[in-house]
């Protein structure tokens, strides 16, 4: 008996495979005829393809992916990916374990860019993470106490912290603005020659320091071969305690982050041209602090070469983790108000837009990926990545890559 149930099971299975297949039945009748997009792992990271031409200018870019947490379990994805533009964390400048200290990171950026973006000629453009406008407890150049939970309003800073570091970033742990116009912070971002204690502060080389020694966060960016640095916390000149430090200093911060960021860019076309590169390649892409289009400063669309906006339209909670629901999918408009979103959508960056700087839409966006890809962004002009706001993994969200 059972084995004649088995046998009728099997017959009406075959039926159904055949039925399906021969487009009888469809998953949802309301869907329109046509195949649905392969965004699997496979799909979109298929075998690495290598490149045989220079990588696009950065206004060139139409496609880019932004990962800055576990590089390391990242590494082979982003490798075998086709995006035309990697955004990364420089990863050996993290103290926090042997293991990332260690992480040879050149080796990984030599990889990328042996490997073809989403044209399969032109090499991936490899940009540099980093943080200019807070001092971050886990880098190498953290010489004082740790005390990652420390909030202003409740405690009084750690005697032995450098008195640039002013307040703390409630949706971060561990990171603090500072006053980016001090000598201190220009050494450790730019400069090098930070001394603490009467001691210059540098990474030695060695296996152990991922390779060769840097004494600067720049210094450590060019050794390691990027193309260039995505810049971070430039809104720190709107911070109010940063803002409040400057006024009683006879400070202007809109000025002195511009002459900041014209500071690195000077820089990394020096080192290019002492190291044999072209100069003009070297790629400043600024992350957020859109109302800088509003200064009166002739720099604002001179000392970058494009701008990244997190959340036009889709936000997530800091220090969530990959998984968590409040990590994607919340509207910037609800949590930022109206007045805010208007401007940054409609005024500030379509102002980027029209002085010839491209525009990269970071959304973290899931179920709101597809309409981010192909309604809202291409609508706007910007260059989108959907993501989560861990930015810990490689995401598999549109386009495909055919």
């Amino acid at each position: 008996m059972k084995h004649n149930i088995f046998k009728i099971m099997m017959i009406n299975l075959l039926v159904i495979t055949f039925v399906i297949n021969s487009g009888c039945i469809s998953e949802d009748d309301d869907k329109d005829e046509g195949s649905v997009p392969d965004n699997s792992e496979e799909a979109l990271f298929p075998e690495v393809v290598p490149a045989t031409d220079g990588p696009l200018a950065v206004n060139e870019i139409d496609t880019w992916a932004y990962v800055i947490q576990d590089v390391e379990g990242n590494a082979d994805l982003l490798e075998r990916s086709r995006y035309g533009m990697l955004v990364i964390e420089p990863t050996r400048t993290d103290f926090s374990d042997e293991s990332s200290r260690s992480y040879k990171t050149k080796d990984l950026v030599t990889r990328l860019k042996a490997s073809a973006g989403n044209n399969e000629v032109n090499r991936k453009l490899v940009i540099a993470y980093i943080d200019i406008g807070q001092a971050e407890d886990w880098r190498w150049y953290w010489e004082w106490s740790v005390d990652s939970d420390w909030d202003p309003s409740e405690t009084s800073k750690q005697s032995d912290w450098p008195s640039w570091i002013i307040t703390h970033d409630p949706d971060w742990i561990g990171c603090f603005p500072v006053l980016y116009w001090h000598e201190d912070w220009k050494n450790i971002v730019i400069n090098g020659d930070f001394v603490w204690n009467d001691d210059v502060v540098e990474v030695p080389s060695g296996d152990e320091y991922g390779g060769e020694g840097y004494n600067s966060i720049l210094d450590e960016v060019i050794i390691d071969g990027f193309d260039g640095i995505y810049l971070d916390w430039v809104e720190a000149f709107s911070d109010e305690s940063v803002v409040t430090a400057a006024e009683a200093a006879g400070i202007d911060p809109v000025e002195t982050m511009f002459d900041f960021i014209e500071e690195m860019r000077d820089y990394g076309r020096t080192r290019f041209q002492e190291m044999g590169r072209d100069p003009n390649e070297w790629v400043l892409i600024q992350q957020n602090a859109p109302d800088l289009a509003e200064s009166n400063d002739p720099r604002k669309f001179t000392v970058i070469d494009g701008i990244a906006q997190e959340g036009v339209w889709w936000e997530g909670t800091g220090d969530s983790g990959w998984d968590d629901p409040e990590g994607y999918d919340v509207s910037t408009k609800e949590i930022l108000g109206a007045d805010w979103y208007n401007d940054v959508l409609n005024v500030w960056l379509p102002a980027y837009k029209d002085a010839g700087i491209p525009v990269f839409a970071c959304e973290y966006a899931l179920e709101n990926a597809e309409d981010v890809y192909e309604n809202l962004a291409p609508d706007a002009g910007f260059i989108p990545y959907c993501t989560r706001r861990s930015l810990s993994k490689l995401t598999t969200t549109p386009p495909s890559f055919e």
